[in-house]
Order: C-alpha cells, then structure tokens, then sequence
C-alpha cells in the first residue's frame, strides 16, 4: 500500500510492504527524486579577510529552527577543508530560535573568553553565522545576537551588537 501527500511542491510517499516495514520518500511532484540541497557555511580564509562558501550536503531538518541550530553547531565545529574557523573553540550555542524573519543566536560567554581580538576577525565572526543562517534559512532576513542570554554591546570591542543583522555579500569571495 502506497499513500501520498501533496506538501509545498513535494509528494512525500510513505509505502508499506507486506512484510510490516515502511519506507518514507520524498519526490518533487513530477516523480523524480530531488537530492539533498547543499548548505554553504561560511568560514575565514587564510588571510583572515573574507569568509568563503563551504558546500556540505546534509540531511536538512523540516523545522527552520533545527535547522538553524544545525547552521551554527556545525560553524563552532569548524570547516572540514582548507578555510580557518571564525568561532572559538569552547563556544557553545545555548539557544536558537526564529521569530517571523529574525534568527536570534545565543551563544555562550566563552565566545568572548576565547575570542582571538582584532576589529576584522569579530567582523568575519559575526557574519559567517549571519550569512549561513539567511543564505540557508528561505525564512530569515536578520540575525540577533546574544551573549549569554543577554543583549551583547560587541563580542570584542569593535563590532556594534546592539542591532539585528542582514547578510553582507561583501565580505564573501
């Protein structure tokens, strides 16, 4: 037995063979298996003055919100290739959530304790999260971020925190 349900564009399939086991499928609505859409992370390049795109291929969760905390777990454990980390190790993500078009990011005080300094590596900090959440995220425009669970004036004494962020194309190559 095979039922199917239309969903944004999708049949999502669930068949039952006579065994008992079930298989759930995802296929555009023309039949065709669509793969998984790539996620770019963004992450510093050697000369510490852009981020660049890292391709994944992953599991994408249907909730925006796990989704996102997915974006930025993966951001503090580092890229797999040849690019540097913009977080520090020790960084820890307390909370995650989406309200309307604003991601809000907590991430934990050893942001700060660990961080490395210099005005250009906070900038590449803050926008490698707030790129890869609105660039991944069909739903999110700005990103909050809080230190600690509280509103942060800057995570190192240079970049202005107190304001929700759009992605800046500039500072990737």
């Amino acid at each position: 037995m095979v039922l199917f349900w239309t969903l944004g564009g999708y049949v999502l399939s669930v068949r039952a063979s006579e065994s008992g086991n079930t298989s759930v499928g995802q296929h555009a609505a023309d039949g065709v298996q669509r793969p998984d859409l790539p996620l770019y992370l963004y992450f510093a390049d050697r000369t510490d003055r852009f981020l660049h795109a890292e391709r994944r291929v992953t599991d994408r969760p249907r909730d925006a919100a796990a989704f996102g905390r997915a974006i930025v777990q993966a951001l503090i454990a580092g890229p797999h290739g040849d690019l540097l980390p913009t977080l520090p190790a020790g960084t820890a993500l307390r909370a995650f959530f989406i309200y309307g078009h604003r991601a809000v990011v907590d991430l934990s005080a050893d942001l700060r304790a660990h961080f490395p300094g210099g005005g250009r590596t906070e900038l590449l900090a803050v926008f490698s999260i707030v790129d890869s959440l609105v660039f991944n995220i069909g739903q999110v425009e700005t990103v909050t971020l809080l230190v600690d669970g509280s509103e942060a004036v800057t995570l190192a004494g240079h970049i202005d925190l107190s304001r929700p962020f759009a992605a800046d194309m500039l500072l990737v190559r």
